[in-house]
C-alpha cells in the first residue's frame, strides 16, 4: 500500500524563541524547504499564539488533623531523613497499617509515600536556596544519592530544583508540554497548523 500523506524533509535546525530562552531542535517540520518564508511566519506565529504558560506544580505538604496521623507527621516534619515505613510508625502508635493508609488520605488527600516525598522536597528548598549543593540537601533530607532525590523532584514538580527555584521551570514546562511535542509531530502537526 502507497501513501499519499505528504513527508516533509527533516530540518537541519529549528529555532523557536519564546522569550529569552532559544530552543533547537534537529529533524522538526518547521524548517520544511518547500515552505514558503510567508508561511512559515504564519506557522510559527500560530503555534506561539497556542502556547499557554504551564505553571511548575507546588509542593503541597497538607497536614493531617487527625492525632495519629498528624503524630507521624510531626515526626516526620522534624527530622525529613527518618526513613522508618507506614509499618514502622503504625506499630509505635498502636495502629494497624491499613487504619494508618486511611487516615493519611483522609486526612492529606495523599498516600504516606507522596506525603513524605512532598515533605522531604518541601524541607530541601530551604537548603537549596542557601546554597548547598543538590548532594547535601538529599542526604539531609533522607535520599541515599542525589540522582534518586532530583528524579524525585523531576517526577513531582516537572522540573529541577535550580530552575524551580530561578522561576525558569515555566519556560522548560512549556517547551515540554507545547512545543516539543509539535515539533515532533511531523507531518500531521504541519498540517493542522496549515490547513
Amino acid at each position: 500500500m502507497i501513501s499519499t500523506r505528504r513527508r516533509y524533509a527533516p530540518a537541519k535546525l529549528a529555532t523557536i524563541r519564546d522569550g529569552a530562552t532559544q530552543y533547537r531542535h534537529e529533524d522538526t517540520p518547521f524548517a520544511r524547504e518547500d515552505l514558503a518564508d510567508d508561511a512559515r511566519l504564519r506557522a510559527e506565529a500560530v503555534v506561539l499564539d497556542l502556547l499557554h504558560p504551564l505553571p511548575t506544580l507546588p509542593i503541597d505538604v497538607p497536614l493531617p488533623v487527625d492525632e495519629r496521623v498528624r503524630a507521624v507527621a510531626d515526626a516526620l516534619l522534624a527530622d525529613p531523613s527518618d526513613s522508618r515505613s507506614l509499618d514502622a510508625h503504625a506499630r509505635s502508635l498502636g495502629v494497624s497499617r491499613r487504619t494508618l493508609t486511611r487516615l493519611f488520605v483522609r486526612d492529606t488527600g495523599m498516600s504516606f509515600d507522596r506525603w513524605r516525598t512532598h515533605m522531604r522536597l518541601r524541607a530541601a528548598l530551604p537548603l537549596l536556596a542557601e546554597g548547598r549543593t543538590v548532594s547535601q540537601a538529599a542526604h539531609a533530607v533522607g535520599y541515599a544519592t542525589p540522582s534518586a532525590f532530583l528524579a524525585a523532584f523531576r517526577r513531582t514538580v516537572g522540573t529541577s530544583p535550580g530552575r524551580y527555584l530561578s522561576g525558569d521551570a515555566v519556560t522548560e514546562a512549556v517547551y515540554r508540554k507545547q512545543i516539543r511535542p509539535v515539533l515532533l509531530g511531523g507531518a500531521e502537526a504541519m498540517d493542522r497548523i496549515f490547513t
